[in-house]
C-alpha cells in the first residue's frame, strides 16, 4: 500500500494529512526489495487525478508493478507470475468505491485462472477490530473469487478470519509509518505466503517501526502480539475447490 503520491519538488506541507515524496526515496523502496504496490487508498488522490497518473506513471518507471486506483480501481488490474503460478492483483478504496464496483473483475481474473490477491483499503483506524462493512465486503469479494485478502488503513493490527476456505487479514498495521505516538501504530506484521494446489501456509513476522526504521520484533515481543491476535507463527489451511 503506497500512500501517497511523487513529485520531483513534493509539497512541504507542516500540517494537515497530505503525503507526498520523490522519486529519489520512491526509488529506495523498491531497490529495498518491494516491487508490487498499490493505489488504492485516501492519499494517493490528495493531489487530484493528474497527479494520480503521473505517480503511477512514475513508479512504474522506477520498476514497480502498480495496480489499484483511489476512485477506479478495476480498471487497474495487475498481474505477474511467480513459479508458474499467475497472480491478480486488485486494489480496493473503500472510502472512494463501492464493494460491487470490483465483483466482476474478480470473478473474471479468478475465471482466467488466476490467484486473485485482493488488496482493500478500509475500516475504522486505530480499531483492532474488523467493520460490519469490512466483514461484509470480504465475504462478497470472496463469493466473487477472491483467493486472499489483505488489508490496510486502520494503522493497526486487525484480526484474522478464514472464510470459504480463503485467508482474510483485515490489516496489517503500520510497516513504514511515523505514528510514533503509541505501541500499536509502530506494530506490524510482514505476511508470507506458500501457495500449493491444495494448500496455503501463511507465516506471520511481526515487526516494529524504530526511529522510523523496520526492524523484526524480537522473539517475546513477536509471541506476545501474536498471542494477542490469536495468531499463530506458521499455519496452513486447505484451499477452496471451487
Amino acid at each position: 500500500n503506497f500512500e501517497g503520491t511523487v513529485r520531483e519538488e513534493p509539497n512541504q506541507e507542516l500540517d494537515g494529512f497530505t503525503f507526498d515524496t520523490t522519486p529519489a526515496i520512491a526509488t529506495m523502496i523498491h531497490d529495498a526489495g518491494v516491487d508490487v504496490v498499490s493505489l488504492s487508498n485516501n492519499h494517493s488522490g490528495n493531489y487530484g487525478s493528474a497527479v494520480v497518473k503521473s505517480t503511477r506513471d512514475t513508479l512504474s518507471d522506477i520498476g514497480f508493478t502498480v495496480f489499484g486506483d483511489p476512485y477506479d480501481s478495476a480498471h487497474f488490474v495487475q498481474h505477474t507470475t511467480i513459479h508458474n503460478l499467475p497472480i491478480s492483483f486488485i486494489g480496493f478504496h473503500a472510502f472512494g468505491e463501492k464493494p460491487d464496483s470490483i465483483l466482476s473483475v474478480i470473478t473474471s481474473e479468478k475465471t482466467a485462472g488466476n490467484f486473485v490477491v485482493l488488496f482493500p483499503h478500509w475500516g475504522n483506524e486505530y480499531e483492532t477490530t474488523p467493520s460490519k462493512a469490512q466483514t461484509e465486503a470480504a465475504h462478497a469479494f470472496i463469493d466473487a473469487g477472491a483467493d486472499a485478502i489483505i488489508g490496510a488503513h486502520p494503522h493497526v493490527i486487525q484480526t484474522y478470519e478464514n472464510y470459504r476456505g480463503v485467508p482474510v487479514i483485515y490489516s496489517l498495521g503500520n510497516f513504514l509509518f511515523d505514528q510514533d505516538w503509541s505501541v500499536p501504530t509502530q506494530q506490524g506484521l510482514a505476511l508470507g505466503f506458500e501457495i500449493t494446489a491444495k494448500n496455503i501456509t501463511m507465516t506471520f513476522t511481526p515487526i516494529s517501526i524504530v526511529k522510523q526504521r523496520v526492524t523484526l520484533m524480537g522473539i517475546e515481543d513477536a509471541a506476545t502480539v501474536l498471542s494477542e491476535h490469536n495468531l499463530p507463527l506458521v499455519f496452513t489451511i486447505p484451499r477452496p475447490d471451487r
